[in-house]
Formats: C-alpha cells, structure tokens, sequence
C-alpha cells in the first residue's frame, strides 16, 4: 500500500488511503511515504463511531454479505485496536485533521430497516 500511494503522488494523482490506521506510527508511514513523493497537503479524515456502533457495522457486513465470505470480525480485534488507537493530530504531518462523524448511509430502505432493527 506504501508503493501504491508513493507511485501515486508521483504521478500527480490525489490518493486515499481507505484503512483502520488507528496508530500514529503506522500513519505517519504514509504521511512520510506522501511527502517523500512530493505530496503538498496531507490530510486525515478521522471517521468516529463509538465501539457499540462499529461491533454493530462490523457484524451486520458479515451477516449482509456471507455470500462473499465476509467473517464477523472478533471481539479481541475490537479490543486490540482500542488499546492501541490513538487520536490522529497534526503533529503526525498532517495539514489538517477534519472529525467526520458516523453517519449510516443506505443503498435501500430495506438495508436502512435491517440495519436500524438490532440498533437504536
């Protein structure tokens, strides 16, 4: 993924790197990867919902999708990622960090109605 984003900057394309990099350490392998290949700006978008919310997201994927084998995720990668995540900051050499808020989209309003019937 590193390459991938290097290559990109390279050549002038604007990149996201769509992943759960909830350790500063790991993010700031991209920002320098970034940077390194000429990037200007490097931004975070930090997408926040409570650990209820992303069990609940997490196990309504796996239960939506089984077809394409999708696993619910454990109990112990919830708690893994909580006891390491840290709070991006632009002292990791972003320009900014910008809170997005969870906000459920639907493709359906059968998908909204299963979705909301196990969460309030």
């Amino acid at each position: 993924c590193l390459a991938a984003v290097s290559a990109a900057v390279r050549e002038g394309r604007s990149v996201v790197v769509d992943n759960t990099n909830g350790d500063s350490s790991v993010r700031r392998m991209f920002v320098d990867a970034a940077k390194k290949a000429g990037a200007k700006a490097v931004r975070a978008l930090w997408f926040k919902a409570g650990e209820d919310v992303c069990k609940h997201n997490a196990l309504f994927r796996a239960l939506s999708w089984r077809a394409d084998g999708r696993e619910v995720v454990p109990d112990i990668a919830f708690r893994v990622f909580k006891g390491k995540f840290n709070e991006p900051t632009v002292a990791e050499g972003f320009v900014r960090v910008t809170e997005v808020e969870f906000m459920p989209v639907f493709e359906s309003e059968e998908m909204k109605a299963k979705w909301s019937k196990w969460h309030f």
